[in-house]
């Protein structure tokens, strides 16, 4: 009958052990899924910002030195991230390949002006920093016109503004399941041992001797858990490279490697708040309370 008994209790702690180890496994995956969602966000709204044109129209009577002067003055600038000259010429080209005909037949010269378009730094681009900047750029004596698409700036704007917002909310909501998964599970284990944190209480353990040997075991779960959680996702992400190659256009390796290390540190955090607070609160009950 003892031996059953011992058999039963030792298949018990297994089971509580498999299941904080899977709980713990489970809330690094949700967690590293949410990492992926920032960081490519922010990869996208950065790509999506340097994208956005500033249309620079030269005047007509415009030597070609001053030309290159001007695209050598605005190329050095910080802010800005290229500069691409498209001479009247090659303007037209473009258009009658849009058209599908010839419109200078009809005309008796190419009407397009020289054009410069211009791309700025992520950080730099922004409503009032492009309004800015088209108004300084008017004040060139080489230059006729400035205009960019200032509705595209403001919807990058409005649905980035959007995104982050449940991105936020996301976010509170895996740590809050993690958080509950881990927690439950690991005050499942300790609710089996809670006469046992009594006992040794009452023998003069202090609590944090009695701590020490929860906090131990459930820190080493983690630690395997996240452990198996990076080379699960590591051997997808190798596994993906090879038959979608483009996937390292949105995430390199080593900012995977980055992001699996923050995930791992706060999922260690999290199973060692979760311990500390599941021992202190039984230490704190009274012997009575034990039994409810």
């Amino acid at each position: 009958m003892a031996l059953k008994t011992e058999n039963f209790f030792k298949s018990q702690l297994r089971v509580s052990k498999i299941s904080i180890f899977l709980a713990t496994t489970f809330s690094f995956l949700l967690m590293f899924i949410i990492g992926l969602v920032i960081i490519n966000s922010h990869a996208l709204q950065t790509n999506l910002k340097e994208n956005v044109v500033m249309n620079v129209v030269l005047v007509n009577s415009l030597k070609e030195k001053e030309t290159q002067q001007l695209i050598k003055s605005l190329s050095i600038m910080s802010h800005i991230k290229s500069v691409k000259f498209i001479s009247k010429e090659v303007a037209a080209e473009e258009l009658k390949s849009q058209l599908g005909e010839n419109f200078l037949e009809l005309l008796d010269a190419n009407p397009l002006s020289d054009i410069i378009e211009i791309k700025y730094v992520a950080e730099f681009v922004s409503a009032s920093s492009l309004l800015n900047e088209r108004d300084n750029l008017n004040k060139y004596y080489q230059i006729d016109e400035v205009f960019y698409d200032r509705n595209l700036l403001s919807l990058i704007d409005t649905s980035f503004n959007k995104l982050a917002t449940f991105i936020l909310l996301f976010s509170c909501l895996i740590i809050f399941i993690s958080f509950n998964l881990i927690h439950s599970n690991i005050r499942l284990t300790i609710y089996s041992k809670r006469f046992l944190l009594k006992t040794m209480q009452l023998v003069g353990a202090t609590k944090s001797f009695i701590q020490k040997p929860f906090l131990t075991s459930n820190l080493l779960s983690s630690l395997f858990a996240s452990t198996f959680g990076i080379f699960l996702l590591s051997a997808i992400y190798f596994v993906a490279k090879d038959r979608l190659p483009s996937i390292q256009q949105f995430m390199s390796f080593n900012e995977i490697l980055y992001l699996l290390i923050v995930v791992s540190l706060v999922n260690i955090l999290i199973s060692f708040l979760c311990t500390w607070f599941c021992v202190r609160n039984y230490l704190n009950l009274s012997t009575e309370d034990l039994y409810k």
